[in-house]
């Protein structure tokens, strides 16, 4: 997992290519008025745009983790609690991976990390990295985030 400013990218040095080919995406669609939907991008990638309000933690959440896939996901206006934890670590897998679904279903264990994800910041999350985004601390509220689905 990785959780940096998109601002500082071309400080960056350890950061991939390919990291900084959906950056530079996400700032390319950024100069366009924000639409929600899907685009196909180069390489296999998919850029998601979207909107909604986050929610509070229930015992319905779920963490899912992809074996595809790395989600890089910027916050656009708005900010959401990102449950993280190892894959690996999980306590409670409720459904195995499934390549129809790309991705691994778990209930979000007590001592998984939240990670605050703020305007202008993003977060890259790789397949050890279950998570369960969309979430709020206290009181919900809408955001814009952007997700690219970077093939591994």
């Amino acid at each position: 997992m990785i959780l940096e400013s998109i601002s500082k990218t071309e400080e960056l040095s350890y950061l991939p290519g390919y990291v900084k080919d959906a950056i530079e995406e996400i700032r390319c669609f950024l100069k366009e008025p924000y639409v929600t939907g899907r685009r196909p991008l180069g390489s296999g990638m998919t850029l998601i745009s979207c909107e909604y309000e986050t929610k509070p933690l229930t015992s319905d959440s779920r963490m899912e983790a992809h074996q595809k896939y790395i989600d890089l996901m910027y916050m656009v206006n708005g900010e959401e609690i990102i449950y993280v934890k190892d894959t690996d670590e999980l306590c409670h897998v409720t459904r195995p991976y499934d390549p129809e679904i790309e991705a691994l279903l778990a209930d979000v264990d007590k001592d998984s990390s939240a990670i605050r994800l703020t305007a202008g910041r993003f977060i890259l999350l790789f397949p050890q990295d279950a998570h369960c985004p969309s979430c709020c601390e206290t009181v919900p509220c809408k955001v814009r985030k952007i997700i690219v689905k970077i093939p591994v």
